[in-house]
């Protein structure tokens, strides 16, 4: 294999820890799809961080033999992959399911009930609700649509809402709606220039006119990149009036009616605030807000792009419970995800996995990584651990 430039000695060395981003992703894969050789590097790769997790997690063995015979192993013959997988995830290390999505060195299998499931994935689909009562589907194409005194562009999956200058003078403030179902996702651009990655299941209202009154409300998820304004601050209402007020920042805001409501703060400062109590937040620190208590918990997060990838495409997990990837995966790919058993939901799974994958690939990818087996009916997913799989 040629030598590696030093691009792609940088993207390797995200790949191996985890950390690629939605966009480096891409090109990373680009890179590893140009010759065989460089995928069989990268598997080999993987394979001697699976080996070396083994040897953490054996340490009363001699490391030293134990390593040359593990390696003489994975040396052997290639049938032995699927091996080293499960039995690193048997053991209870660190499991990267992002290097085995992007390798895609797990077989998909014959298993007729995941035939649906394979090409389900998530789409760019919304809906826009307005005052006066009018309700559409936003077109799949490029669009401009003109209501007078502001438009709506629509472009490769984002709305954005442009203003006519000089044409708000004596306009009526009104709200409208954006609306994602399950199974999918949208960008909006507001007329400050905010922008608002709006995940599966979601609603954003806002104002028009936009620009005085820059409060918006959310229900679902969204990742928020507010424009700064020093006169006109930017709020976001959730539901049980949980409010969080920003100047410029970036921060993931997670509402769902069922999870505690959730402010991830990336960039800036923001203000969290509910019922009488306030709290002020700095970056890579998480407000949480559980359902039925108004008492603000903080806490600082190592890594927050746990929380904030999947607005880049991925799905970033560490050392996450089953249960809670669950809720994530039925969102994006609008299914029911139901354990038979605790020991399947308690699963913990560390890695990152490309939102464009299909459904049935990650349900292949669990059963081929872990000791969970996966039924599928219809659009309901049941998922059962058996320390014999």
């Amino acid at each position: 294999m040629e030598e590696m430039n030093e691009r792609i000695r940088y993207l390797y060395a995200k790949f191996l820890t985890n950390t690629l981003s939605g966009k480096e992703i891409p090109e990373f894969k680009e890179w590893m799809e140009m010759d065989p050789k460089h995928k069989e590097f990268c598997t080999q790769s993987v394979e001697l961080l699976l080996v070396d997790e083994q040897l953490k997690s054996l340490k009363q063995m001699d490391k030293a033999a134990l390593w040359r015979e593990l390696r003489r192993k994975q040396l052997e013959r290639k049938t032995r992959r699927r091996q080293l997988f499960t039995w690193s995830a048997a053991a209870s290390v660190a499991i990267l399911v992002g290097l085995a999505s992007l390798l895609g060195i797990f077989d998909r299998g014959d298993k007729a009930a995941y035939s649906e499931l394979y090409e389900r994935k998530g789409s760019r689909q919304a809906f826009l609700s307005m005052e006066n009562g009018v309700e559409m589907k936003l077109p799949d194409t490029d669009s401009i649509l003109d209501f007078g005194f502001y438009q709506i562009h629509i472009l490769d999956g984002t709305f954005n809402i442009q203003q006519i200058k000089g044409n708000t003078g004596n306009v009526q403030l009104a709200y409208n709606t954006v609306n994602v179902p399950l199974g999918a996702e949208y960008k909006v651009v507001l007329p400050d220039g905010s922008k608002i990655s709006l995940n599966a299941g979601s609603t954003l209202h806002f104002p028009i006119p936009f620009g005085d009154n820059r409060h918006v409300l959310l229900t679902g998820e969204g990742y928020f990149d507010v424009t700064t304004d020093p006169t006109h601050p930017f709020t976001v209402t959730t539901r049980d009036n949980v409010q969080i007020r920003v100047l410029g920042t970036r921060f993931n805001l997670s509402a769902y009616a069922s999870e505690p409501v959730t402010a991830t703060l990336v960039e800036g400062q923001i203000e969290i605030v509910s019922s009488n109590k306030r709290k002020v937040i700095t970056p890579s620190t998480q407000a949480i807000i559980k359902n039925g208590n108004d008492t603000i918990v903080t806490r600082i997060v190592a890594n927050e792009a746990q929380y904030t990838s999947w607005a880049e495409g991925v799905f970033r997990f560490n050392d996450m419970s089953l249960q809670d990837i669950a809720h994530k995966l039925s969102r994006w790919y609008d299914v029911d995800i139901r354990f038979e058993n605790e020991d399947a939901a308690n699963v913990r799974f560390t890695g990152v996995i490309s939102r464009d994958c299909s459904l049935g690939y990650i349900l292949n990818l669990l059963e081929q990584i872990s000791n969970v087996s996966c039924e599928a009916r219809g659009n309901e997913i049941k998922i059962k651990y058996s320390a014999n799989n």
